[in-house]
């Protein structure tokens, strides 16, 4: 292919002065002519390996361990994966276009099995091989090569383990000393309250009500009193405000942390983590902090149903939540 296309690609210069590049007699711009090599290239590599797959990265440092996995769970069906993380150079910013979200996954995961997709093979991805079925976990049935460019499915039953822990090495000097402190509490308890672009209820979350996060602490108080609360939020001067007067009695015990912004939302999933029970809230990070934890009495709190201050209890569960927006 390429020899005939080498004699078939010419170029010359009109009247004044500029030059004109044609292929098989038709004028292409270099642009053109650059992305058309490119995808030609393309074509033929996947000739060679047609069993390839890649996997979209976006949001927050939660949805790109999410995404992580479901490449991983192809990779175990033997395709080969590799990742676009574009949307952080194009986008990178919350539904709102507020809060910054960064590619975190590798800074706080630095051993993960990872390859990066480049830009040309992902145009001719998203043009040709777009998956847009997101029920179930069927995309593992799905034929290559294709894109996925979603969060299939809302069941993780089918993907695999999730093994990796954030070590403290990923710290800067400030985060580490809370994680010391943290480690060093006999019961500390990890409440995440999610703000942000989730602090108005839509279709497919419910914001949970202050009565909630008190009744989580007070349930914590009775089983252990000398419990310590360490809360995390994309707002934490919402926290201060609402939730705090209702605590003013155990004032002593409560720790806001909001030393990282949304930029750093990796160090907050990592400080969570390391507590020994957790609080989740319309978000995801309590699941995924509970997930990183290996402790074999750990018990996250959820709202008994969406909206309600009323609290259920689930113990030692090894994996996010089926319903973490709950």
């Amino acid at each position: 292919m390429w020899h005939k296309i080498k004699y078939a690609i010419y170029h010359k210069k009109n009247k004044k002065g500029k030059t004109i590049y044609k292929i098989f007699g038709i004028p292409f711009c270099m642009a053109d002519l650059s992305d058309m090599l490119s995808f030609i290239k393309i074509q033929r590599s996947l000739v060679v390996n047609p069993n390839q797959a890649i996997v979209m990265i976006d949001g927050g440092i939660c949805s790109q361990i999410h995404q992580w996995r479901i490449g991983e769970a192809l990779m175990k069906k033997g395709v080969s994966v590799e990742y676009d993380i574009s949307w952080f150079e194009e986008c990178g910013k919350d539904i709102n276009g507020v809060f910054v979200r960064n590619f975190d996954l590798l800074k706080a995961f630095p051993n993960l099995t990872f390859s990066k997709a480049n830009n040309q093979k992902i145009r001719y991805f998203k043009k040709h091989f777009s998956y847009s079925e997101t029920k179930g976990e069927i995309y593992l049935k799905a034929k290559c090569p294709r894109y996925f460019g979603g969060y299939y499915p809302s069941y993780y039953g089918h993907l695999l383990p999730f093994k990796f822990t954030i070590p403290f090495s990923v710290l800067d000097d400030k985060n580490l000393l809370t994680a010391k402190q943290i480690k060093k509490d006999p019961h500390p308890i990890g409440i995440h309250v999610r703000r942000g672009d989730m602090a108005v209820s839509r279709h497919n979350w419910t914001v949970c009500p202050v009565q909630y996060f008190v009744n989580a602490v007070n349930y914590f108080l009775k089983k252990y009193p000398d419990a310590t609360f360490y809360f995390f939020s994309d707002e934490p001067n919402w926290i201060k405000k609402n939730i705090f007067p209702n605590l003013d009695k155990i004032k002593k015990q409560i720790y806001l942390i909001d030393d990282n912004g949304s930029d750093k939302g990796y160090m907050d999933l990592a400080l969570l983590s390391y507590c020994h029970h957790f609080v989740a809230s319309q978000g995801s990070m309590a699941h995924y902090a509970n997930m990183l934890n290996h402790n074999t009495d750990k018990i996250l709190i959820i709202p008994q149903k969406p909206g309600s201050s009323e609290i259920t209890l689930l113990h030692n569960l090894k994996e996010v939540n089926p319903r973490p927006f709950v």
